[in-house]
């Protein structure tokens, strides 16, 4: 290998170790924030939730392969004979189509907070509509009784 080839495959090191590095502290939180989930939980928050965790578990192993990948990639010669270069090659394609997976993940993973938002955001509207309906009838009630003859005049 040359020296700069060498250099090189030492960036690829330094950078697959990093993600690594990344990968483990993103399963570590993962597992914390797990731990910490409520327990009672609705059938649709159980099935986000449940959905979540399996595409969390996918990017991390998709992670941990691509920098096992680009581990790979550093102890060839792209330059060497022509057997090296294809395998080099094929292994940087399937580094960038674990980066695509995960990219498509992201994204997945995106779209299915927005939904679990818009449906508590949902809820939550429902329920202070029903508060504010509730209100306003408890209202409507003690005006009537302080109009009504002999209404209790502590409702004021």
């Amino acid at each position: 290998m040359s020296a700069t080839g060498s250099r090189g495959a030492a960036e690829t090191l330094l950078i697959a170790a990093g993600l690594l590095t990344v990968d483990l502290l993103l399963v570590i939180a993962h597992l914390r924030e797990r731990s910490r989930r409520e327990a009672p939980l609705d059938d649709a928050d159980r099935k986000y939730f449940a959905n979540r965790d399996k595409r969390r578990w996918t990017g991390s192993v998709l992670m941990a392969v691509a920098a096992i990948l680009m581990m790979a990639t550093a102890r060839i010669e792209p330059r060497g004979d022509l057997a090296a270069s294809r395998l080099y090659v094929l292994l940087w394609l399937g580094v960038l189509t674990l980066v695509a997976g995960l990219l498509a993940l992201a994204l997945s993973d995106w779209v299915a907070n927005r939904r679990y938002a818009a449906r508590h955001r949902r809820q939550l509207i429902a329920e202070r509509d029903r508060l504010v309906a509730e209100a306003a009838r408890e209202a409507r009630q003690r005006r009537q009784r302080r109009r009504s003859p002999g209404g209790d005049p502590s409702w004021n």
